[in-house]
């Protein structure tokens, strides 16, 4: 699911960049937009895809190696928690800073 969200974001990224060839003031109103709580929510919920996605590929790649399979639970468990606390973290930083 983060894959395709992140996929999702790549596409809206390539069309709001489309607007640099309408010129700086047509830029500068869309960059406007995108400080919107509706867009700043969405730029949330984007870093909490990167980061879940991110912190299962370790995950996964510690489980693969050695003895990582004999402690799955727990490590999925670590994700789940530093995630957690990591995109609390990252709401304080985008709604409070």
């Amino acid at each position: 699911m983060t894959g395709l969200g992140l996929t999702l974001y790549i596409l809206i990224h390539i069309i709001a960049l489309t607007g640099l060839l309408n010129g700086e003031k047509a830029f500068n109103e869309e960059m406007a937009l995108f400080k919107s709580p509706f867009f700043l929510f969405g730029e949330w919920l984007l870093g909490a895809l990167v980061m879940f996605h991110s912190l299962n590929g370790l995950r996964i790649v510690l489980v693969d190696l050695g003895n990582g399979a004999r402690y799955h639970k727990q490590i999925l468990a670590f994700v789940y928690v530093l995630g957690v606390i990591m995109v609390t973290g990252m709401a304080y930083l985008i709604f409070h800073g």
